[in-house]
Order: structure tokens, then sequence, then C-alpha cells
């Protein structure tokens, strides 16, 4: 019997975890290799940031799973976040002599790092995944490296053989993490069209190159609106110092911070102030 998933029973027993950013959390129901007519609910929780309260939503949803279901429960934690030392792998309650211990599976996805080059010719799609993910991590501010990088994954799809669905899947997460600038996503575009006409294999349909290149438009757009709007943010800045005197780097960022049409507001209440308290005294009261 293939694996059941149980995803939107999972979000109505949904933890809340406001601390750390989690990406995609899975429940699946399979069966045992034995053979046996026992199921094992495995969850899969995908955390993006260290949170110490993690390993204490891992034992609630365990318990959760158990109550709903009256099944084995195998937990795993796939860690996705930046701090090599924060390793979460069990949750230990304690009072007046009861003691209650959860251990569950983890994988730091750090710890792939030094085997990139492996799992780039790894088979298995997840290999892939954790490449785009690490990639993403190691070009935040290297937008020219993120773009090598993601035209070599998207030519990657189109030799590995896969199916049709599993690519285009692969594309569109690929496509999801390894965001790109507006003047690059352009060239990604581009690339994009020159890989499908290489391959001859319409993998990526028309109608997701479409979006590839409306997306690329819709960046660009909204690059040019906030290039107009930080000139817009410099000009009043240079106006409260002209007749304010030097800015601190606090007030500096408290106007950065503005919506446009605050900043706009700003220019015109400027021309009343006589000290910094006016000025501060106006972006207190929103």
């Amino acid at each position: 019997m293939p694996p059941v998933s149980l995803d939107g029973e999972l979000q109505a027993l949904s933890v809340a975890a406001d601390a750390g950013r989690r990406y995609a959390d899975k429940l699946v129901r399979v069966r045992r290799k034995a053979g046996d007519d026992v199921f094992v609910l495995v969850h899969v929780e995908v955390q993006g940031r260290s949170d110490p309260h993690f390993a204490a939503r891992m034992a609630t949803y365990r318990r959760r799973i158990q109550e709903r279901w009256s099944a084995p429960v195998f937990s795993i934690a796939v860690l996705a976040d930046d701090n090599p030392r924060w390793r979460p792998g069990e949750y230990v309650e304690e009072l007046w002599g009861n003691r209650v211990h959860f251990v569950f599976r983890v994988v730091k996805l750090l710890d792939q790092a030094h085997r990139i080059d492996a799992l780039l010719k790894d088979e298995n799609v997840f290999a892939l995944a954790v490449v785009a993910h690490l990639r993403t991590r190691a070009s935040r501010r290297d937008g020219h490296q993120r773009l090598a990088w993601k035209i070599e994954l998207t030519r990657l799809l189109y030799a590995r053989g896969e199916t049709r669905e599993r690519v285009q899947r692969l594309f569109r997460f690929i496509d999801w993490l390894l965001i790109l600038p507006a003047a690059l996503r352009v060239r990604y575009t581009g690339e994009v069209d020159r890989i499908h006409e290489e391959k001859r294999v319409p993998y990526i349909s028309t109608v997701e190159r479409d979006h590839i290149a409306a997306a690329a438009a819709a960046a660009l757009q909204q690059g040019m609106q906030q290039g107009m709007q930080q000139g817009q943010v410099n000009l009043v800045l240079r106006q409260l110092e002209r007749r304010l005197g030097v800015l601190s780097e606090h007030d500096r960022n408290a106007v950065r911070a503005l919506a446009a049409d605050r900043v706009e507001a700003l220019a015109e209440a400027l021309l009343e102030f006589t000290g910094m308290a006016d000025l501060q005294g106006w972006i207190e009261q929103g």
C-alpha cells in the first residue's frame, strides 16, 4: 500500500510557533517493510531557525498524533538553520519524580555542506533539494553566484531523466528558493529558454516559462519602485539635516523604516519642525 499523506489533518493539530520559520511539515502514514498490518505515522518537522521551544513542540505534536490515530509515530526534525551548535534531539519533562523523556531523530542540513559534489550526483530527488537549500544560504550576498548555481541546478534537472511531473515540481522548488534580484532574474529567464531549446524536451512548460517572465517583469518593476522610494527617503533625510542638524543613526533608521505614504507626509511636516524632538514625536505618533 503506498504512503498516505495526512498533511491536512496535521494542520488541524498545529502547534503555534511564532519563533522560527517552518517550511513544510509533513505527516505520512506508511506500512512497515516487514509486511505486517501495522501502520506507522511518520512526522517530519522542518525548522528554519533555532528555537528554544522546538523540542517541546515536537513532543506536543507526537502526543497529539498518537491521541488522534492510536498508532506508532516516528518523529524526525529537519534543521535548516544556520547555527551549527543548535541540535535539539530530545525533550525532558520532570516533576516530583515523574519523568518524560522523548528522543527524536535529527537531520542537520548544514552537515551536508561538504558533500555538495556527491549530492549533485545522487539520484535521490531530496539530494537536489538539499543542494538548493545550501546554495541559497551560501549566496545571500552574491547574486551572480546564485544565478550561476541556479542555472547549474536547472540544467541538471534536464539531465536527470526524471518524469515530467517530478522535474516541474523540483523546478518550482528551486525557482522559489533561489530568488534572484530583478536584473539577474531576467537573465535567468533567457537561460531557461536556451536550455529548453537545446534539450528540446518541454519539461518546463510554456505556462511556467511565462510565469517566470512575468515574475521577472514584476521584480524589475518592484526594483524601480523601490529605487524611487529610496531616492525620496534620501531627499527627506537631507531636508531634515538642513533644518535640524545631523541626525543620529537611530533617527535615520526610523525614517528609512517609514512606509511610502508616511515619507511623503514627513516631507510636508518637517517644514514645521524646530528641533529633533519634533521629528521624534512625529514618528512616535505613527
